[in-house]
């Protein structure tokens, strides 16, 4: 059975590198839930602080990006649409023309009209790459409380609603 990653960062795989990401990455690793898995492609990757693989099957991609808290992509349609249909607020870096990322600036625009909506958090350097992965973690402890409210809420209904169930009893009795 595959591991279970709290992080996944993928770089996905065009033949460009895409150090400038994985650098971000390696900059702000501190800040990251872990077990951490790096997906890095053709850009040569080692660290300590994750585990680190070139390639994925799509299953395991696909897997990795449902089980994950923070996913780092780059800002591909299907790595994108994986991680919004999963429910995920995925955090971005574009690739770039200008550093020789890719050979057109088509992802940048993309990622623009998504944080625009709201679906995702665009980064575009460490600084703020730091931002989003602190935006999202706000974000998962915002959806924890809701959720607990929710749990909570539920909980007393049902107490209430056996506490009145027990009432209309007695009184149906008498």
């Amino acid at each position: 059975m595959e591991r279970c990653y709290q992080t996944f960062v993928s770089v996905v795989n065009p033949k460009q590198h895409f150090s400038r990401m994985l650098e971000a990455v390696r900059e702000t690793i501190h800040l990251l839930p872990r077990p951490i898995l790096i997906q890095c492609g053709h850009t040569p990757f080692i660290s300590n602080d994750c585990d680190v693989i070139e390639f994925i099957s799509m299953d395991l991609f696909v897997q990795h990006v449902s089980q994950a808290e923070i996913l780092i992509l780059h800002a591909g349609a299907g790595s994108v649409l994986h991680a919004i249909h999963a429910n995920k607020y995925p955090i971005l870096m574009p690739r770039r023309a200008e550093f020789n990322e890719h050979i057109n600036d088509h992802q940048v625009g993309f990622a623009k009209k998504l944080q625009s909506a709201d679906k995702v958090f665009m980064a575009d350097n460490t600084d703020t790459l730091d931002c989003g992965i602190k935006k999202v973690k706000e974000i998962i402890h915002f959806n924890s409380v809701k959720n607990n409210k929710s749990l909570a809420f539920d909980i007393i209904k049902n107490r209430l609603e056996l506490i009145l169930d027990k009432e209309n009893e007695k009184c149906h009795e008498n």
